[in-house]
């Protein structure tokens, strides 16, 4: 396995956001952390990235302890924009490979451009893009040093239904062309559908897991069909209570 956590607990404040989780992802894999807001996912996803300090149980990245270091392997989308507004999108990037020291950050930028189709805005400043086009941008600079693994928090945050296909399609062909290991965080149950792998995850702990069809196949009832059954409804059945709950 590429990432594991054993017995993962964290704090934050006096509060046990993350209780006892074990985890693990295999190279290439697309897992997704599915919850309602205040389930812990983003602390969780701190952790794996190395951003947040456990308070016990250990993350192994490559068969060895997680260390600072092991960052460096790392691309991360945060759930709130970690763009410069002021600068254009080419000095964004360009400020990115410069704190990876990157050398061949002027072939890299291009690369990741013409995949998440920006490259016609490389010289627009970041406050007159859209949303959706701004967080295509945010995963043009967490993909630009070429992480191994890619953590995703809530990437679709404010999103309308177009500009979050885009996203995917733009997420799917930097993906497949570079077979990166992706863990997302939502509380979108039509997002978490398009990962290989599901946690539900509800107060700092897991759940229930599998696919997604695993998971809508595995708690059948008699119901008169009205709508397509859901991830949303498994949450529920699982918790007691939907996803947009907010503790």
């Amino acid at each position: 396995m590429l990432l594991i956590a054993r017995q993962l607990y964290c704090h934050r404040g006096d509060k046990e956001v993350v209780r006892g989780i074990d985890l693990s992802v295999a190279q290439g894999d697309r897992l997704g952390i599915l919850g309602p807001n205040g389930a812990g996912k983003s602390s969780l996803m701190l952790c794996l990235a190395g951003l947040h300090p456990i308070s016990s149980g250990e993350i192994l990245f490559e068969g060895k302890p997680l260390t600072p270091m092991s960052r460096r392997f790392f691309g991360v989308v945060f759930q709130d924009a970690s763009l410069d507004p002021t600068l254009t999108v080419r000095a964004n990037l360009e400020l990115a490979g410069a704190l990876y020291a990157m050398r061949n950050t002027d072939q890299r930028i291009k690369t990741v451009a013409d995949h998440l189709n920006l490259s016609d805005v490389l010289d627009q400043r970041v406050d007159k893009l859209s949303g959706g086009m701004r967080r295509r941008v945010d995963l043009a600079r967490a993909l630009l040093p070429m992480p191994t693994v890619l953590f995703l928090d809530e990437p679709s945050n404010g999103l309308d239904p177009l500009a979050l296909e885009q996203l995917w399609a733009s997420l799917d062909a930097m993906r497949q062309a570079e077979q990166t290991t992706v863990i997302i965080s939502t509380h979108r149950a039509e997002e978490a559908e398009r990962c290989d792998r599901l946690v539900l995850m509800d107060q700092g702990n897991i759940v229930a897991s599998g696919t997604p069809d695993e998971l809508l196949g595995d708690h059948p009832r008699e119901v008169v069909v009205v709508r397509r059954r859901t991830l949303a409804d498994v949450f529920s059945e699982r918790t007691g209570h939907g996803l947009e709950k907010l503790s």
